[in-house]
Order: C-alpha cells, then sequence, then structure tokens
C-alpha cells in the first residue's frame, strides 16, 4: 500500500475522497482484504476479478440508472406541468379593479405560463443534455406575500408558492451526461486500481505462505480444483475425468451454503453430464 500511496495518483485521489468521509487508512485496507477474501470463494480467483473490472463508458448514458434517473426527471416535470396548469387555469379567473391588483394576478399568470412553457421544453427534448439546457439557472421570482395579502386569499397564495418550491427543487438537480462520464471514468479507474492492489496481495500472501509452508482451507481447496480442471482450457484435467468415474453418487448436506470454489470442486468429480 505504501508504494501505491506513493507512485498511484488514482489511488491517491480514490484515498483522499474516502478520507473527506471519514474513511481511514485502516478501513480502506480492511475493504481490501474483503475484496481478496471474496475473491478467494470463487473457483478462478483471478478470473472473477479480471470480470470485475470496468472499462466500458461508452454506452454509460444507456445504463439501467442512467436511464431510471432521466425517466425519474421526465416523471417527475410532467407531473408539475400538470400541476402548474391546474394553477393557472385558476388564476384566469382572477382579476382586481386597482391597478397594481391587476398587475399582480397578470405577473402571477405570467410566471406560470412562461413555466409551463419550460416544463413542456424539458419534456419534449430527446436528451438529458438538451432537457437540462431549456431549464432556467434562475427562475422568475414570484410576487411577495406581502403584496399578495391585498388581492388574494393568503391559503391559497402559499399553497400556490409551496407547489411552485416543490417543482423548482424537483427539477434542480443538474447532473449533465457529461457530469455522468466523468464520474463514470473515476469508478472505473478507482475500481481497477482496487483489482490491482488486490492482485497484487494476492500474489505476495500466497509467496509468503509458501516460504513458510502454511496454507488454509481456500488454498487447498483451490489446488484440488486445479488438479481437477483446467481453468485455462475451461475442461476437467485427465485426473478429473478419472475421479469422476469414481462416484456414482454425491450427496450434499446443506447445499445452500456452499461457494463457488466447493460447488466446482464437487462438479469436477461429478459424472459429466449427470445431475
Amino acid at each position: 500500500m505504501d508504494e501505491h500511496y506513493k507512485s498511484d495518483e488514482v489511488l491517491a485521489r480514490l484515498s483522499g475522497f474516502l478520507f473527506s468521509k471519514n474513511i481511514n487508512d485502516n478501513q480502506l485496507k480492511n475493504y481490501i482484504l474483503r475484496i481478496h477474501k471474496v475473491s478467494e470463494s470463487f473457483a478462478d480467483p483471478d478470473g472473477w476479478l479480471e470480470a470485475a473490472r470496468e472499462d466500458d463508458i461508452d454506452n454509460i448514458l444507456e445504463e439501467k440508472w442512467v436511464v431510471d434517473y432521466i425517466n425519474y426527471m421526465q416523471q417527475t416535470a410532467e407531473i408539475y406541468h400538470g400541476l402548474y396548469t391546474e394553477i393557472l387555469d385558476g388564476l384566469k379567473g382572477l382579476s382586481s379593479e386597482d391597478k397594481k391588483g391587476q398587475k399582480f394576478f397578470d405577473d402571477l399568470r405570467d410566471l406560470f405560463a412562461t413555466d409551463i412553457a419550460i416544463l413542456k421544453s424539458f419534456i419534449e427534448a430527446a436528451s438529458l443534455d438538451e432537457k437540462l439546457a431549456v431549464l432556467p439557472t434562475r427562475w422568475k421570482s414570484i410576487p411577495n406575500r406581502k403584496k399578495a395579502e391585498l388581492y388574494m386569499d393568503l391559503d391559497e397564495y402559499d399553497r400556490v408558492v409551496d407547489v411552485r418550491s416543490a417543482g423548482r427543487k424537483a427539477l434542480s438537480i443538474r447532473i449533465t451526461g457529461e457530469d455522468i462520464k466523468r464520474e463514470a471514468i473515476s469508478q472505473v479507474e478507482y475500481n481497477n486500481c482496487l483489482i490491482d492492489i488486490v492482485k497484487e496481495f494476492k500474489a505476495e500472501l500466497m509467496s509468503e505462505k509458501k516460504r513458510l509452508k502454511k496454507y488454509n482451507f481456500s488454498d487447498v481447496a483451490h489446488a484440488a480444483y486445479n488438479i481437477l480442471y483446467d481453468v485455462s482450457r475451461g475442461c476437467p484435467t485427465k485426473v478429473g475425468i478419472a475421479k469422476s468415474r469414481e462416484y456414482k453418487y454425491i450427496y450434499i448436506d446443506e447445499y445452500q451454503d456452499s461457494s463457488d470454489i466447493q460447488e466446482n470442486l464437487l462438479n469436477a468429480v461429478a459424472h459429466l453430464g449427470a445431475n
């Protein structure tokens, strides 16, 4: 880890981000150890780690969570488009003989008409960035309550203000396509950095075990599996084929608790093609 802290720019950025979230060095190391432990539960730990690498961000905007985010924004805009339209319809019947009062109502109607037009453009826009482009950086201000108390029911005014404020707040999240791609690149870099560290740790740990001639159950299980099954070729070895002929039935207690390595170890000595 020390060498990575000194020379790995990605880990430096990742650790800086984690430390800002009060995740310290020991917690980061424990996270790496947990990844290693999970990988060891698979028949092909290196294959599992490599499969966990991420490098394709070209289609990131088509991933489910991004599509769900866009759909959420779309549905939100549709909801408030409907609510604002109802408010505008209610305001159309309000007027005042006082010029200032009439201007108050005209300004209020113009404000909601503008908001509705913005939401309509948002709903009709095709892409995420096109949708966000139609949202104003600063929405028009609603006439204040002091003016409202002279011309309309304050309970109704407060309801109108609350609905509009809720709509503005709901659409205030501005995560662009470029923001998502930029974040995806960082996540890919962080993910792959941790995988590299786990693989280095795995190699050094096995080297130390060999030096001390001390192994755990997982090491023995993987050694046995590699004798019975050729992972690189994806087929049983001669020993595996020979062993599979020795067993007619294999009974397993508490099968639901089996790990991937345990299941594949048993499959390696089971009759080929049998249930």
